[in-house]
């Protein structure tokens, strides 16, 4: 199988449908509820099972439109990915929470594959519809976590939330990244997918609405690694019938159509499809 991974940092999609989920409103109509991922559980406790074997992708958008109906009593939910076994998908599910997102700070910078949390949040209404169209999260956060960077532009925030619209709002250049910290400051930078390091009481926010050409300050390129496949990866979506050239751009979302985050895609060009994954050599803790 030959395993191609995103130099930078895309977005992934949702192959043969567009996300038609409609996301409610927030701050007296001037925002709109999306969500936080977190790529580690929640110490929060459950209230309702989700569970299905469809696509993790599929899930997903399923486990959002239960929090969605649930109004003010569902505030996030561990997801629990399934896996593609060969002849279809094993079972994902979430548990939906009714408190506020509590995580496990420990300061680790591995993602965890088995359950990851999304938070939700309410961001700026018009730069969602503008910006985010339609993904079913709009930034992925890491606590105690600073990156390396070379230049930032400051400004202040009260909150990650906050940090995270000021990102989306940024009009002098195109904010891929931010990180806020506990002092009040959001930086904002143009780069993303740069190196982690720990740092007690911050949050590296990574903006989850790029797509296509905008994802990366120079041009996305992919690396080709012949007979491997990325350990412990999140697949998220097979596609079935495809050249080499269809999981390029599809995984590229040059059109903003896809669901999700797409890093990188694994092709079988026996079988002609491909898995679309949330994972890069980058983001994986195993690696190949």
């Amino acid at each position: 199988m030959l395993g191609w991974t995103m130099v930078h940092a895309v977005t992934m999609l949702s192959v043969l449908r567009m996300l038609t989920t409609a996301q409610f409103t927030c701050d007296n109509g001037a925002g709109k509820v999306t969500y936080e991922r977190f790529t580690m559980p929640s110490k929060n406790q459950g209230y309702n099972l989700v569970k299905s074997d469809l696509s993790p992708e599929s899930v997903l958008r399923k486990c959002i439109d239960h929090c969605y109906r649930d109004g003010q009593t569902c505030r996030g939910f561990t997801f629990q990915p399934g896996k593609w076994t060969g002849s279809g998908w094993s079972e994902s599910s979430c548990i939906l929470s009714k408190d506020s997102v509590e995580i496990q700070l420990g300061g680790s910078t591995e993602n965890n594959v088995k359950n990851e949390y999304f938070n939700q949040i309410c961001l700026d209404g018009r730069k969602m519809e503008e910006m985010c169209q339609n993904k079913t999260y709009a930034f992925t956060s890491y606590p105690n976590i600073e990156v390396a960077y070379t230049d930032a532009v400051t400004v202040q925030a009260r909150s990650r939330v906050q940090c995270m619209n000021r990102c989306l709002s940024e009009e002098s250049f195109q904010c891929r990244s931010a990180v806020f910290t506990g002092s009040g400051e959001c930086k904002l930078l143009r780069q993303r997918g740069l190196v982690m390091k720990t740092v007690r009481g911050s949050f590296y926010l990574e903006n989850d609405c790029m797509h296509g050409i905008s994802r990366c300050e120079g041009f996305t390129q992919y690396v080709k690694e012949d007979n491997v496949n990325l350990v412990e990866t999140r697949h998220m979506a097979r596609v079935s019938d495809a050249k080499l050239d269809d999981c390029v751009k599809l995984c590229r979302d040059d059109k903003g159509s896809l669901s999700f985050n797409c890093k990188s895609f694994e092709y079988s060009p026996a079988n002609k499809e491909c898995l679309l994954s949330e994972d890069n050599s980058l983001s994986s803790n195993k690696k190949f």
